[in-house]
């Protein structure tokens, strides 16, 4: 409100001052008319007069001096005032922006949510029914299997029991004869070992029947063993299945909760849609008092415009009066029409020193700008050598990593390292050539930026030829000559001064040409480095030969090895064969012990009935001692002569049984020491044999992995070549690029905008680039990873090998023995008629029991082997699944790089939008620029004019009017290109800010990746209760009350960068929010599921 009313306190105060000026004029003028025919009387009233018009006007300039100050500050306050509520509505309607944007997101994430819950429930609807066939298969393959182990264990028993009742029929016989032979005396005693040696013969071949029987049984019980792990794993599987039905169940109820969720989701959207709407309205009710602060901003400039017009009035009957006293001085000495045409004169010249000092601020500014340009091209350049310089140290670091490499490869044959290596410098390669590109991007920025200015001195040129032209109008007008010597020195400095500006912009000009030229050495030298690239391209293609030579040379090597390992699997075919009749031979030491078990039992009752013999000898004795002599006790005598006779018959008997026993329990003594040793050797051998078996199984893994590993050397290779030939394409396209760029060079426009967009595509591109190194850097220490664990399963098959080629030596040692031992038996057997039927069954027995010790030892080697080839094809499983895992990053990386490649689109339009809004913004400041000079000339011609009439100054404020409407226009085009480039500048602030939030996803998504394959390292991450407590708190936590905290891993893994967004990485994850939610919504199952793994550990521990 002070603004207006100073204004008409301004405007009353000019109109008094010319109210109070006008007589006073009147009365002077009329003093002049009369003084120029009075006397000296009126040339002293007309001084006074003179002096009190000075007076009065110097006081009202002061007072108008300070009303203009006051204005001025007012002016400048409302005009910041104004400014900040422009600013602070700008940032409201980025912040409003911004949540805009947010929302849309979350709307469209939450739709990508229901769809993937729909297609979730649909896929676990048909896994549910094909997991119920599967099912009942399994069940039907069950009973089948169970019927057969039944039928085998029916048949296996019945013969068992057959086979008991005629050994016990056999073991009576044996006993009755024994009891009659000893009461029938010696002959008898004879038949009866004929007959108990034809009963040992049976039972012999009974024997020999129960070792079948026993084969027969142990066949059933490896097949019904076979039959129960097969059930037990089909079991296992049917476990499985109902776990994995219970799990869709359960991911059906998450899905129905899923739903309920997406209809709660809904419903929010609904909310936020509304305080989308609430938002919409509260940005239209800004922008509106935006609206209304640049109406009220335009009434301010009309206002500061009539007061500008009303202090130019007042200026202007200043200049009049001031020229009114000065033409009343001069007429005291000089007539008024010099004086007049001498002022028409002095203010041309002083319109042309005006114009002049103008020309000289625009060409300051032009050199200012000029300098500005050449301090961009030297930073530019600076930037180039730098990078220049470190590119060269790069490719010097290639090659002493690649010579390193080379080195290794060839000291441990390493494949693997060779070619991650050679990935890597494809990729490094990749990453210079991007960089080539925006250095040049940057050359051709900087050439335009250089033409630029040499149009803009083209510009300056012109603009000194016009004022070269006026100067000679300016000339062709003096027509004084008493002042035209000094107007003629003036003109010539004018004139020397252009010349100098002409100089100088000639000067900055070929100063431009140089760095132009400059520049495009540049771009030659950057083809140099392209051509040079090409040839290292080639390099690494003759290193790919080289190795796919090398990897033929490994693969027959392979070929070779499977070939031994066949022949080593007849070898321990025929191992077995022998093992099975050393196990024959163990047998028949196993009847012999029985034998001689029996032999025992038979002396002891012999003993028995000695001792009982002797005890009634001694009562006879004591009868007799009593010395009854009655027929009674002669017939006892006889009886006692009887008895000590036959005591006397069986005390040599008794001693040559007694000798006989003793002899034959230190044989049995020895025999169950040998029985012990051979048993324990036994044990131990089956041991071996189990160790040999599992090595053999390995290193048959290993074998199996070696040969997979060969064959994906040889995809990869393939891969690497093809690579090879899109990288070579790339460099031919970026040849192209190069090319198109150098021939834009010297057509472009805009530099400072292209200069501002270059520079942020820079930096996006760089942030950019900078994670596809991060990645390749990671996925390079993969493949190293990759690499020794490759070559530490080469190394643990080397070891295999040797062990396998001693053990081929101890089996050829071990055959000599057993053919050494084999004539030992022979020599035996000719030496059998000379030794006693025992000793001779005793050594067969003991060589019997080495000779299955030497084959056990042999079978060992053997099954070693075989554990060997075991331990090679688990190596070789390993190095698949790391290679399967390596292919996965690759193509993961390969998905990242397009994602890349999208998000350059799409900020590349936004820069063109930007740039075209730069444009426009300075097209409008030159147009606003060009008329306030338009209206300044106007003015100053309007000045320059002669007469002092009315009618000029009514067209002078018609022209200021329009001028003042076209500035308004001007200025209100101004200010909607301002809210363009603000609005342009939120939404490249947002799209950086979401690069940025990509980036930290990517970052949570690749530690959870890492966490994943640490736990997936130690054989699995929810064995324990603190990973399962991690995961629980990962999914939400719906039991633990932390849902509104914590989020789910699909969530996080569908927000990350690709390629870790990728479907199948999202719906791993979202099984394992399921999983997770449904073990969390029922503590019996998750109970069980803690005892079922407690109680495996446990197995595997004890196992």
């Amino acid at each position: 409100m002070a603004l207006p009313e100073q204004s008409n306190n301004a405007a009353s105060m000019v109109i008094g001052s010319k109210q109070a000026a006008a007589p006073l004029v009147a009365g002077y003028e009329n003093g002049t008319v009369q003084g120029n025919h009075a006397s000296g009387h009126g040339d002293a009233a007309a001084a006074q007069q003179i002096a009190d018009l000075k007076a009065e006007l110097a006081s009202e300039r002061q007072r108008h001096a300070t009303e203009l100050q006051h204005l001025r500050e007012a002016l400048h306050e409302r005009d910041a005032a104004l400014s900040s509520h422009t600013d602070k509505a700008g940032r409201t309607a980025e912040q409003l922006q911004a949540v805009l944007q947010a929302r849309e997101d979350e709307i469209g994430q939450l739709h990508a949510q229901l769809k993937d819950l729909q297609s979730s429930a649909d896929q676990q609807a048909a896994a549910a029914s094909e997991w119920q066939s599967s099912k009942s298969r399994l069940e039907e393959q069950v009973q089948h299997l169970a019927q057969q182990v039944a039928d085998l264990q029916d048949d296996a028993d019945s013969r068992a029991d057959a086979h008991n009742e005629r050994i016990a029929a056999l073991q009576a016989t044996i006993e009755r004869l024994s009891g009659e032979a000893e009461r029938e005396g010696d002959e008898r005693a004879r038949e009866l070992e004929a007959t108990i040696q034809v009963l040992e013969e049976q039972v012999a071949e009974l024997d020999a029947a129960n070792l079948q029987l026993e084969d027969a049984n142990t066949r059933l019980e490896a097949l019904a063993s076979a039959a129960d792990e097969e059930k037990a794993a089909l079991l296992q599987q049917l476990e499985i299945l109902q776990r994995d039905h219970e799990a869709l169940k359960c991911q059906v109820a998450a899905a129905q909760d899923s739903q309920q969720t997406a209809d709660k989701l809904a419903a929010d959207i609904l909310a936020k849609e509304g305080e989308v709407d609430q938002l919409n309205k509260l940005n239209n009710s800004l922008k509106a008092s935006v609206v209304e602060a640049g109406e009220q901003r335009d009434e301010a400039l009309q206002q500061a415009e009539q007061q500008r017009a009303q202090l130019g009035v007042v200026l202007e009957s200043q200049a009049r009066l001031a020229q009114q006293v000065d033409a009343l001085t001069q007429e005291l000495q000089q007539a008024r029409d010099d004086a007049q045409s001498r002022g028409s004169s002095a203010e041309q010249l002083a319109a042309a020193q005006a114009q002049a000092q103008s020309l000289q601020g625009k060409l300051e500014q032009a050199r200012t700008d000029r300098e500005g340009l050449a301090r961009q091209l030297e930073e530019a350049q600076e930037t180039l050598y730098e990078q220049v310089a470190e590119l060269k140290e790069h490719n010097y670091v290639l090659g002493e990593r690649l010579e390193a490499a080379q080195v290794a490869a060839a000291a441990s044959g390493g494949l693997q390292g060779q070619l991650s290596e050679l990935e890597a410098r494809l990729a490094e390669r990749d990453t210079q050539i991007a960089a080539a590109n925006a250095r040049i991007a940057e050359l051709a920025a900087a050439a335009e930026r250089a033409e630029a200015a040499g149009a803009a001195l083209a510009a300056k040129e012109e603009e000194l030829r016009s004022m070269q032209q006026r100067v000679a109008e300016l000339e062709a007008q003096v027509a004084a000559p008493a002042d035209r010597e000094a107007h003629e020195q003036e003109l010539r400095a004018v004139q020397t001064r252009i010349e100098e500006i002409e100089r100088s912009a000639a000067a900055r000009e070929a100063q431009a040409a140089a760095e132009i030229e400059e520049l495009r050495r540049q771009l030659e030298g950057a083809g140099h480095e392209l051509d040079e690239w090409r040839g290292q391209v080639a390099a690494a293609a003759e290193q790919a030969q080289q190795l796919q030579s090398q990897l033929q040379e490994r693969t027959e090597r392979l070929t070779g090895a499977e070939a031994a390992l066949a022949q080593r699997g007849e070898e321990l075919g025929a191992l077995r064969e022998q093992l099975a009749s050393g196990a024959s031979t163990s047998d028949a030491l196993k009847a012999a012990t029985d034998r001689a078990e029996q032999m025992a039992q038979q002396l002891q009752a012999l003993e028995t009935k000695i001792r009982e013999q002797s005890s009634r000898a001694a009562e006879v004795v004591k009868e007799l001692s009593a010395g009854d002599a009655s027929a009674e006790n002669f017939t006892r005598v006889q009886e006692k002569d009887s008895y000590l006779k036959e005591l006397e018959e069986l005390v040599p008997q008794f001693e040559s049984v007694m000798a006989e026993k003793e002899r034959f329990s230190g044989r049995t003594s020895a025999l169950e020491v040998d029985l012990k040793d051979v048993r324990s050797q036994q044990q131990q051998l089956q041991a071996s044999l189990r160790r040999a078996q599992e090595d053999a199984a390995r290193l048959a893994a290993s074998e199996e992995g070696a040969r997979e590993a060969a064959g994906e050397l040889r995809r990869e290779l393939q891969t690497l070549q093809d690579r090879l030939l899109r990288a070579q394409q790339q460099r031919d396209e970026a040849v192209k690029q190069v090319d198109a760029i150098t021939a834009r060079a010297s057509q472009a426009e805009a530099a400072v905008s292209r200069l501002q967009a270059q520079e942020g595509k820079q930096a996006d591109v760089s942030a950019q680039l900078s994670v596809l190194l991060q990645q390749n850097k990671e996925l390079t220490a993969q493949l190293h990873a990759v690499t020794e664990q490759t070559s530490q399963a080469t190394q643990q098959l080397d070891e295999q090998k040797s062990i396998a080629e001693g053990m081929a030596s101890e089996l050829q040692s071990g055959r000599q023995q057993l053919a050494a031992l084999r004539a030992e038996n022979g020599a035996l057997k000719q030496q059998k008629t000379q030794s006693g039927q025992k000793d001779k069954k005793v050594t067969e027995e003991k060589l019997a029991a080495a000779e299955a010790g030497t084959v056990l030892r042999v079978f060992a080697c053997g099954v070693h082997q075989a554990t060997a080839k075991a331990a090679e094809d688990e190596v070789a499983a390993v190095r698949k699944a790391m290679q399967e895992e390596q292919e996965q990053l690759r193509a993961q990386v390969e998905e990242s790089s397009t994602v890349v490649g999208q998000w350059s689109e799409a900020y590349q339009s936004l820069q063109a939008q930007y740039e075209a809004a730069q444009a426009a913004y300075t097209e409008l400041q030159q147009r606003c620029s060009s008329l306030t000079s338009e209206v300044e000339r106007m003015r100053e011609s309007a000045s320059r004019s002669p007469g002092m009439s009315n009618g000029p100054r009514s067209v002078e404020g018609a022209a200021g009017g329009d001028a003042s409407a076209r500035l308004r226009q001007m200025h209100d085009q101004l200010a909607q290109q301002e809210v363009q480039l603000t609005s342009t500048r939120a939404e490249n602030q947002a799209l950086r800010n979401e690069v940025e939030a990509q980036r930290k996803r990517a970052a949570d998504v690749e530690e959870m990746a890492a966490a994943v394959r640490r736990d997936s390292l130690s054989h699995g991450a929810a064995a324990n209760k603190k990973d399962e407590d991690a995961y629980d708190v990962e999914a939400g936590g719906p039991s633990a009350g932390n849902a509104a905290t914590a989020k789910p891993i699909a969530g996080l893994v569908r927000k990350a960068p690709p390629p870790f967004n990728h479907l199948v990485i999202v719906n791993a994850a979202r099984r394992v929010d399921r999983a997770v939610a449904a073990l969390d919504k029922r503590p019996g199952a998750r109970a069980g599921l803690m005892l079922y793994i407690l109680l495996l550990h446990f197995y595997v521990l004890l196992w």
